[in-house]
């Protein structure tokens, strides 16, 4: 229910104010006070231009007076502790943004109220009581004309009807807006955002017929223009198109005040007056600017642990935030979510029945070396968490603790169909826009739609869509990473496994282009087109691929031995269901092994695994002074992260590969190489027949396991093994 109170400041009763005040606390004098500033106000009327008889109000504040919002505030928590009480004791159950979530069952700003239940008749007339008791109580009205109500998309028009009699309000219209902001998206959000360009334009129109000079206009550009929208922009993402339009208007007026269309010249970029006062600039503002910094504000009271409602709201809703430890200065044990892998990223106290106290991550890492101090974890806390804060790995060099995203560190896994958007939404149509048939699901898009079924039968190789073991969106990446092969075909099953899995792969991007060009575009054009170009494709992307193979036969089949004076060490991981085991194969120039080392780490992540065995290496060359080094591995994430951007490393190797690259500072050469599978098998036959304990093995030539030396044979005789 959104209400909306008549004349709601003028219709506060002075008795009934005096009674909160009473009850709050305030002392006698103190009330007296207040009481003697709202009733000492005198009015007189204009009738035909002339002055009546002052004559004093019995009750309501003043509008304009300082005092009077913060005594309106007082009296509406008499509302709040009514409808509270009524939460507490079951009878009104609220809504929730999630299932974990905290419920809300009123939100209000001055005047404004919005109040929420569940659509029923029974929690709605004792809300229906609670407003009316307050009414009686404060002398406020509720304009139930001008009040509305917002229905979930599952209440049936039959208990709208009923809800909507009982408290004589109608439904709230889609372009309602709540403190200055749009209630419901539409399909355009440009549109949804249009009134924040038209209010400003229509302030600028009032000004221009005034003889503004510069420090005039730029006076009302800082405290009137750039203020309109900030509520706004506090609380929404505005489009960009409608904060550019809002950026011209403000510079036009700038520039030229006297006309609000036509050419005008600009003896300045808009970039340098945006740039501080300090820097040469007018300490201008860009609209989009100010929305992400503001925005970036509400972000921070989230992130940062501001106990209100609404924080906690957010916070349960938008979860899977944890921090990366650093040096552990910025985040409280107890608190903040920093273990990855227990349930709610917090530990366990040892004792929960003695209340914690404020403890910071810092004090439990030892100050001489960056370690965990086992005996104040066994201390703090229970067995389970003791092993999960175990496993976090803490970077060499202190650095400031990062929040990352740990349930999607790469971003959104899902494609916007029309049946995603519709779930998440509940906006649109979940039918498939090609056929209008069916509702537009992955599996149906790509093999069940009659109009995309073409690019699968209509090619030259004529595939049977239908026909694919597709169940699950699971099922489409593995169609693409291990494509089925015919079993009776004569040709090598890995060369038609790798041409399969490009031709699924085209096939699905073009059909999803080819469905984004009629959704975005309204283009419906022949399919014929699009599957020629498909054919082309494919086929070109085969030839790159024979190619590519063809050299890879020739030139990267074998192990490549180190330059003169270097060592290569390769590593690689093999998983256990509850831990890993990870090798490491040190050989010089003339292909002979030196030494190798193996050993179990506690982890089921292949991605550590790997990232924790390139971290030993280089530990392991560090202890034998090398000063050369080349470190070769078959897993290309954690290359790239060592070799690449930082940013993109996943969250889960990042402090790892951080500290490999601190270390790899100390060598006078050290690489990172990634290889493939076939390449790097001395390291994998190892790391598959390290025995199952963590204390580290060590070989040499002259006791290598049997199937170990022959990997190693087969390498040193430059023989290709193809796995």
């Amino acid at each position: 229910m959104k209400l909306d109170l008549q004349k709601a400041y003028d219709r506060v009763n002075w008795n009934f104010l005096k009674t909160v005040l009473i009850r709050f606390g305030f002392s006698a004098k103190f009330i007296g006070w207040i009481l003697e500033c709202i009733s000492s106000v005198s009015f007189s009327i204009l009738v035909n231009g002339g002055m009546t008889k002052y004559f004093k109000p019995s009750r309501g504040l003043r509008q304009g007076d300082p005092l009077s919002p913060y005594l309106f505030i007082i009296c509406q928590e008499v509302l709040s502790r009514l409808i509270d009480r009524e939460f507490l004791s079951g009878n009104v159950k609220g809504v929730k943004m999630n299932v974990a979530g905290p419920a809300f069952t009123h939100v209000m700003y001055a005047d404004d109220i919005m109040v929420f239940a569940k659509a029923n008749c029974r929690e709605v007339k004792i809300l229906d009581e609670c407003l009316d008791k307050y009414c009686s109580w404060s002398g406020q009205l509720i304009n139930r004309s001008k009040s509305g109500l917002i229905f979930s998309k599952l209440v049936c028009c039959a208990r709208r009807r009923e809800l909507k009699s009982m408290l004589a309000m109608k439904k709230i219209q889609p372009n309602a807006k709540y403190l200055g902001s749009p209630l419901f998206n539409s399909s355009s959000r440009i549109k949804d955002f249009k009134f924040l360009q038209d209010k400003l334009e229509s302030r600028l129109l009032g000004w221009r017929s005034k003889a503004l000079s510069w420090a005039g206009r730029a006076t009302l550009i800082k405290s009137v223009a750039l203020a309109l929208p900030s509520y706004t922009f506090s609380s929404s993402n505005v489009p960009v198109a409608i904060c550019e339009k809002m950026d011209a208007a403000v510079r036009r007026f700038w520039w030229n005040p006297s006309n609000d269309s036509g050419r005008f010249l600009a003896w300045k970029a808009w970039s340098d007056l945006c740039t501080p006062r300090a820097s040469g600039g007018l300490g201008f503002q860009r609209a989009k600017h100010t929305n992400d910094a503001l925005l970036s504000k509400l972000a921070w009271m989230v992130a940062s642990g501001r106990d209100s409602p609404c924080m906690n709201a957010l916070r349960s809703k938008y979860k899977g935030a944890c921090y990366l430890i650093g040096d552990g200065k910025s985040v409280d044990c107890w608190k903040d979510p920093w273990v990855p892998w227990i349930p709610g990223f917090l530990p366990t106290p040892k004792d929960s029945l003695v209340p914690p106290n404020p403890m910071l991550v810092s004090s439990l890492i030892n100050p001489d070396h960056p370690s965990w101090n086992v005996n104040l974890l066994q201390e703090h806390f229970d067995a389970d968490s003791v092993n999960a804060i175990c496993r976090i790995h803490l970077p060499i060099r202190p650095s400031p603790d990062k929040l990352c995203w740990i349930a999607n560190p790469k971003g959104c896994n899902a494609l916007p169909t029309n049946l995603n958007i519709f779930s998440r939404l509940s906006k649109g149509s979940p039918l498939c826009p090609l056929c209008g048939v069916e509702v537009e699901s992955i599996s149906h898009l790509f093999f069940k739609c009659e109009v995309t079924r073409i690019f699968w039968f209509g090619i030259s190789w004529g595939i049977r869509a239908d026909l694919l073991p597709v169940a699950s969106e699971m099922d489409v990446v593995k169609l693409v990473v291990n494509p089925p092969v015919p079993p009776s075909t004569s040709l090598n099953p890995r060369s038609i496994s790798i041409q399969s899995s490009v031709q699924f792969a085209l096939i699905l991007e073009a059909i999803w282009n080819y469905r984004n060009r009629y959704v975005h575009s309204n283009n419906l054009e022949s399919p014929l087109v699009s599957i020629k170009i498909l054919e082309l494709k494919i086929i070109e992307h085969w030839r790159a691929i024979t190619g590519l193979a063809g050299a890879s036969a020739t030139e990267k089949s074998f192990w490549c031995p180190p330059s003169p004076g270097s060592i290569k060490l390769n590593v690689d991981a093999a998983i256990l269901p509850t831990s890993a085991r990870i090798a490491v194969i040190a050989r010089d120039e003339g292909r002979l092994l030196i030494k190798a080392w193996a050993k179990s780490v506690v982890t089921s992540d292949p991605l550590i695994a790997e990232a924790t065995a390139i971290h030993w290496a280089v530990l392991l060359a560090k202890s034998e002074s090398w000063s050369n080094i080349m470190i070769e591995s078959d897993s290309k994430v954690c290359i790239d992260a060592l070799v690449a951007d930082p940013k993109y490393a996943d969250w889960s190797i990042s402090v790892i590969c951080d500290n490999v690259k601190h270390l790899a500072r100390e060598f006078s050469f050290c690489s990172f190489c990634w290889v493939s599978r076939e390449i790097n098998m001395v390291a994998h036959t190892l790391a598959k027949l390290v025995p199952s304990r963590l204390s580290p093995v060590l070989y040499f030539p002259n006791n290598l396991p049997s199937l170990l030396e022959e990997a190693w044979f087969r390498d040193f005789s430059c023989i290709a093994v193809v796995v």
